[in-house]
């Protein structure tokens, strides 16, 4: 397989001169370090690689790549027998924020990161590469002594090394631990201070402490001159931005274009030569478009919105677009360079330890829900725009959802941002407020309300912001000052540059902070959706009955007649509106229903062990009842009573219902029947007069 792979290679290399210069280059250097060697002893895995190339206004560039997820022709590939490691790298939304906290800023990257951490040699037997210069050349197997990337354990190993840094070698010196710890991302520091001389130090401190362990800082970027005076110009980046408007400096920190001279930050596009209007294409364009903080949100969202249009219509991925999203896909590229020319202010205008207040908006439409976040200092003389911290979209499913719950999502994702960024500054800026707004006062209304009191969807979702943002404290703001609401909707980005709104905030930031919160009277709780409806219960002590309620009567007709009258008016409480019975005389469905609850708490009392065994599907431990064959059936109420068989009766006898015969009950049936009966005096053997003692709709058998 490793043969075959570089024979390929090779061929592809021939094709290319440049290519195969730059290549050759490049292997040339990985030997001259030592990163790779001759190999002593025959490798047990040989790793393809590969070059990826980029040929760029004449800058041509190459990137060898090790390729350790190919199987060989005798096992399985190298990283599927390697682990990848708890995750270590903090996540590039906080590392951004966090770099935005300082007034003085500068990045730097650690130049060949893996490459200067080494490999036992135990383990390189694993990691053997093929090459040669030239095809006339013999192939050579050289072996990789260095952490190599293409490894499935390689980011856990390269950040593992900075975290042992940062705790034995950074004892005395704090700012420099936290910069590797919680600044840094894979091989990528972005830090600062809110001094010149902090700075100063801290870059002083990590070269020095870097440097003991054979890491050495390249690439160096600062909005401070002073910072870069010791740099010298072979370490600095100095590449122009990419657009032919600008006329600064600029460079990127983690994905994000950062002008350093005028201290923004703006978008970075790389456009395609000529754009294919296709499902593909589109989704092809909108993840070129990088945005971690949800800067230029507004105008993401209206690209996805075109992309879940091509899914509604079931189109294949290289089917053309209808006319009308063509259309509209066309107007966004031709209006997406305007993206460029926005300007973000890199620095939230804090220091350390300031008072500030955190302010989040949110709202939703049909299309999705979005979420905005602004940062405040608090004392400030007014004159200080609060700054937009980010945004976070979402579309809507395709399944429908009502107003109402998409606006509750809405709120969901904001306690959620503003959560993550209240976690991610509170160690280094004082919240002393975080506010909430929304345009739906249903929303509000919830939120004044037990959760509890809401069915699942809600209650749920209600319970989940207020378990984050504890302390929250919300507000109604009017649908047409809510800068979130471009963010649901989607905008073009030539009317995104023209959003005050969207960029500075509402008025109501600028203005005093005890005017934020507005009392607005909340809906009622009857009149809001989502509601639970109301049950009544009421627990009564079993310990306070009598044996049985029914001990009171010595009559059986009557005992029937007044539970059947209770049950009627039971019935009738439960009903929303007054129906008057259409007739004052039992019917027999009453009189079943009276009788069967009667038997039902008869047997409760005297087979209460039964009924769990039987309920649970255990063995009757009672031998007299076991040999009846007992069960439980069930009425057309859902009533459930014991009952057995008797095999030599007819269908309507052969299943009596169970009766203790030392029960109240059983002495009312047979005073009733006895009365009856009493001029016949049927045999006592007779056993189809026992099994049918009661009528043709009971037949009651006594144990």
């Amino acid at each position: 397989m490793a043969v075959k792979r570089f024979e390929s290679l090779e061929r592809k290399l021939l094709a290319n001169p440049q290519l195969q210069t730059l290549y050759k280059e490049f292997m040339d250097e990985y030997l001259a370090l030592g990163h790779m060697s001759i190999a002593p002893t025959p490798g047990h895995y040989f790793v393809p690689h590969h070059a990826i190339y980029k040929a760029d206004d004449g800058d041509a560039k190459i990137r060898v790549v090790f390729d350790a997820s190919a199987r060989c022709s005798t096992g399985p590939s190298l990283n599927s027998c390697l682990l990848p490691g708890k995750k270590l790298q903090q996540d590039i939304i906080d590392v951004l924020t966090r770099f935005r906290i300082h007034q003085h800023a500068f990045t730097a990257d650690i130049c060949k990161m893996y490459r200067q951490i080494q490999v036992l040699p135990e383990y390189r037997k694993y990691q053997h590469i093929l090459w040669r210069s030239s095809p006339h050349d013999q192939l050579v197997e050289y072996q990789l002594n260095t952490v190599t990337y293409g490894v499935t354990c390689a980011p856990f190993l390269a950040i593992r090394v900075l975290h042992a840094i940062a705790e034995t070698d950074c004892t005395d010196a704090d700012q420099v631990r936290d910069a590797l710890l919680y600044q840094t991302y894979v091989d990528d520091i972005c830090v600062g201070s809110d001094s010149v001389e902090s700075a100063l130090e801290l870059q002083s401190s990590l070269q020095f402490i870097l440097a003991k362990s054979g890491l050495e800082l390249k690439k160096w970027s600062s909005n401070t001159p002073d910072i870069l005076s010791s740099v010298p110009a072979s370490d600095r980046v100095c590449t122009p931005l990419p657009f032919n408007d600008s006329e600064d400096g600029g460079t990127k920190v983690l994905g994000l274009q950062w002008n350093p001279n005028n201290d923004f930050f703006s978008c970075a596009l790389r456009f395609q030569p000529s754009p294919t209007f296709t499902k593909r294409g589109v989704l092809s364009l909108v993840a070129r478009i990088f945005d971690p903080l949800g800067l230029f949100g507004p105008t993401v969202f209206w690209a996805k919105c075109i992309m879940q249009r091509t899914w509604q219509l079931g189109l294949e991925w290289d089917d053309p677009l209808p006319p009308d999203i063509h259309a509209d896909w066309s107007s966004f590229l031709s209006d997406l360079p305007t993206l460029s020319t926005i300007r973000v202010a890199r620095h939230f205008g804090t220091f350390k330890q300031s008072a500030c207040y955190l302010m989040g908006f949110c709202d939703a439409s049909q299309l999705g829900y979005a979420a905005v976040v602004y940062v405040l200092v608090a004392n400030s003389s007014g004159d200080q725009p609060a700054i937009l911290v980010g945004s976070k979209t979402k579309l809507a499913l395709m399944k429908p959802l009502s107003i109402p719950r998409l606006e509750l999502n809405a709120a969901l994702l904001l306690a959620r941002w503003l959560g993550r960024i209240k976690q991610t500054l509170d160690p280094h800026i004082k919240i002393v407020g975080t506010y909430g707004w929304t345009d739906s006062m249903i929303v509000l209304s919830w939120l004044t309300v037990p959760h509890t009191s809401f069915k699942v969807y809600v209650s749920n979702r209600i319970h989940q912001i207020r378990t984050i943002l504890p302390d929250c404290q919300w507000s109604h703001i009017e649908s047409t000052n809510n800068p979130a609401d471009c963010a649901s909707r989607g905008v073009m980005p030539s009317e995104l540059t023209k959003l005050s709104l969207y960029w500075q905030g509402p008025a109501i930031l600028r203005a005093n902070p005890s005017t934020w919160i507005r009392l607005v009277a909340p809906i009622p709780l009857c009149s809001l959706p989502e509601v639970l409806p109301v049950a009544l219960t009421t627990q009564i002590n079993r310990q306070d009955w009598p044996e049985e309620w029914f001990n009171r009567f010595s009559s059986y007709d009557r005992m029937i007649r007044v539970t059947t009258l209770m049950h009627r008016f039971i019935n009738h409480c439960r009903r929303t509106k007054f129906e008057p019975s259409p007739t004052l005389c039992l019917n027999v469905t009453e009189v079943d229903c009276a009788t069967r609850s009667i038997i039902r708490e008869s047997q409760s009392i005297h087979f209460c062990t039964l009924l769990s065994e039987l309920s649970t599907g255990r063995r009757v431990s009672s031998k007299p009842l076991a040999r009846l064959a007992p069960f439980v059936t069930m009425s057309e109420s859902s009533e459930s009573v014991v009952a057995f068989v008797i095999a030599l009766l007819s269908y309507g006898c052969k299943h009596p219902i169970l009766i203790a015969k030392r029960s109240h009950l059983a002495l009312l049936i047979c005073r009733r029947w006895h009365r009856l009966t009493w001029p016949l005096r049927p045999p006592c053997h007779d056993i189809t007069y026992f099994a049918t003692i009661l009528d043709r709709r009971h037949s009651f058998g006594c144990t």
